[in-house]
């Protein structure tokens, strides 16, 4: 969900800050983490095995951290003074207050990282030094390959590496299934669901076009990342088929209807569909087969003050904790408690897959519709302003 708010919140994060205690600075890593988007068990497993103490601050939504992003931007270009605590060095709990001290590492989804990097908020990360950088998805890699401006780019032509996913997430479709039973309708199982005749009416989508257009490129064997919709002649048509059969848009309220009965099947992001089912029994999902949207959790190092560098030591341990969370023998559980995709875990089920992660069908959709699965890349000025004609032209009509 936080993607599809993007830039909409206007007040200053509200962070939970751990009790590391009064550790000496150079033993402790600091990270700025999305609530719930990080097993709180694994900043202690990693200071068991050897690593540095953790100082674990969350926020709500990710548009609370890129704010801070910015703060700290602020702060360290002298445009804004730090808050002072109450004691002249940055201790936890007793000095600076937490949103004064810089992260060493951020929570940022991809789908921001563009601005984040435009706005100067980011430093480029090193990769030499996680081994588990070179094992990942090649489209992960070319996704978080930008040049300055924060477009696609890859190394040979001047792009830098400016984030480390460590958790993903994707868009998918959720159902009513005791309704589905009850009315012996076929079980959803891809984009095309959404233009049945028997589901005319009882359908909700997300309010966001690179969402909804996407999934509609989809179905007719496109890119989610086409970037001339003119060359597709069947679009419009089989957009505004789907606008006909939907019953609202929401990115935000899609599942109280379903919950009512007044919608028997909704366009939903992933951890929403996980969280409800766990909630409601009555409620299954499904993975696209021909895939679907996918979106990162990221690893981002903020800016750090004009003539400031970290330390080799500091370096070292965010390399060890960046290459500690996508260890791919953490990958399974690391799923489950965080209900997203590790991107080290094997799409490819075995006998040590644990049967709650085998059996969820969000979490290991399989190998075949993740490879079909798409990350939405930024687009050019001239490409959102078409996209958003042939938007408001399916609204409209």
């Amino acid at each position: 969900m936080d993607r599809r708010t993007f830039l909409k919140a206007i007040t200053l994060p509200a962070l939970a800050l751990s009790t590391t205690g009064c550790q000496a600075q150079g033993n402790i890593l600091r990270l700025m983490a999305l609530r719930g988007s990080l097993p709180l068990q694994l900043p202690k497993q990693f200071r068991q095995d050897g690593g540095a103490m953790i100082d674990l601050r969350q926020a709500r939504q990710l548009q609370d951290i890129f704010q801070q992003l910015q703060q700290w931007k602020r702060q360290s270009i002298g445009e804004i003074k730090a808050p002072q605590g109450i004691v002249p060095f940055p201790a936890p709990l007793i000095g600076t207050p937490a949103e004064a001290t810089v992260a060493d590492l951020a929570t940022l989804g991809d789908f921001w990282l563009t601005l984040a990097i435009r706005q100067q908020l980011l430093q480029p990360m090193d990769m030499e030094k996680i081994p588990a950088w070179q094992t990942l998805d090649p489209k992960l890699k070319t996704l978080l390959t930008r040049d300055n401006s924060g477009e696609l780019a890859l190394n040979s032509n001047g792009g830098r590496i400016w984030a480390i996913p460590y958790r993903l997430n994707s868009t998918v479709l959720l159902y009513r299934k005791d309704i589905f039973a009850d009315r012996k309708l076929p079980i959803p199982t891809d984009w095309a669901d959404l233009w049945r005749s028997d589901l005319k009416g009882r359908i909700s989508l997300l309010d966001e076009p690179r969402e909804v257009i996407g999934l509609t490129l989809k179905k007719l064997g496109k890119s989610y990342n086409t970037e001339n919709l003119v060359t597709i002649p069947d679009l419009a048509t089989t957009l505004a088929q789907l606008h006909h059969n939907a019953k609202f848009y929401s990115s935000t309220h899609y599942l109280e209807p379903l919950t009512l009965d007044q919608t028997w099947l909704a366009v939903a992001s992933s951890t929403d569909a996980l969280r409800v089912m766990r909630q409601n029994p009555k409620m299954a999902a499904v993975f696209p087969k021909s895939g679907s949207a996918l979106n990162a959790d990221l690893w981002v190092q903020p800016a750090q003050p004009e003539k400031t560098d970290l330390s080799e030591t500091k370096l070292a341990t965010i390399a060890a904790w960046c290459d500690y969370a996508l260890n791919p023998d953490r990958a399974a559980q690391f799923s489950l408690l965080t209900q997203g995709i590790s991107p080290s875990l094997d799409p490819n089920p075995t006998n040590g897959t644990p049967a709650d992660l085998r059996t969820n069908p969000i979490l290991m959709p399989g190998a075949e519709a993740l490879n079909k699965s798409e990350f939405l890349r930024p687009q050019t000025e001239e490409t959102i302003q078409q996209w958003r004609s042939v938007w408001e032209t399916m609204r409209n009509d």
